[in-house]
């Protein structure tokens, strides 16, 4: 059976992979495996639940309502991605690229505070184009956060304790 992998902008197919028994997680897992750019992938409502996903561009990908349950995604770039819907329970986020990432509102989660994008897990936090471990960003120096960009400094000291109470609110049992 074929199954396609489009582009979700130019609907041009990306991948194509043709096997016995294929389904979306083998055809994604052999695009993988074999280079393939996956960057805006047409993925909306794949089940890719505990796909192989480690390091895979899937950069401005449609993962909207994707199952990605317990699929593995360490060090993928997820930079522009659209996860609204989609299933990340027990999926291992870490060094995922969340830079402009329109989360699921359950393990990514994002805010807009005056200019900056703000997306977040329970271990990383992307400002804007920085990302960084949620512990490193408590532990920079003022000097650290001024080198990060011209406007990180005034930013942070205004907005620094209210995004780490969100974060700690956001992932708190009783809070969705």
């Amino acid at each position: 059976m074929e199954i396609d992998i489009k582009n979700k902008f130019t609907k041009n197919v990306i991948f194509s992979h043709n096997v016995k028994n294929n389904t979306i997680k083998l055809t994604v897992k052999t695009a993988i495996l074999h280079g393939a750019d996956l960057h805006g992938a047409d993925l909306c409502w794949a089940d890719l639940r505990g796909a192989d996903l480690r390091g895979a561009d899937l950069c401005w990908a449609d993962l909207r309502g994707a199952d990605l349950r317990g699929a593995d995604l360490r060090g993928a770039d997820l930079c522009w991605a659209d996860l609204c819907g989609a299933n990340l329970c027990e999926a291992d986020l870490c060094e995922v690229d969340l830079r402009w990432v329109i989360g699921n509102s359950k393990e990514i989660k994002l805010m807009k505070l005056c200019e900056w994008d703000i997306v977040f897990t329970k271990d990383y936090l992307a400002i804007g184009c920085k990302q960084f471990k949620i512990s490193e960003w408590k532990s920079f120096s003022n000097s650290e956060i001024k080198k990060l960009d011209k406007n990180a400094f005034k930013f942070m000291l205004k907005w620094k304790e209210v995004i780490f109470q969100v974060i700690e609110q956001s992932f708190n049992n009783n809070n969705g």
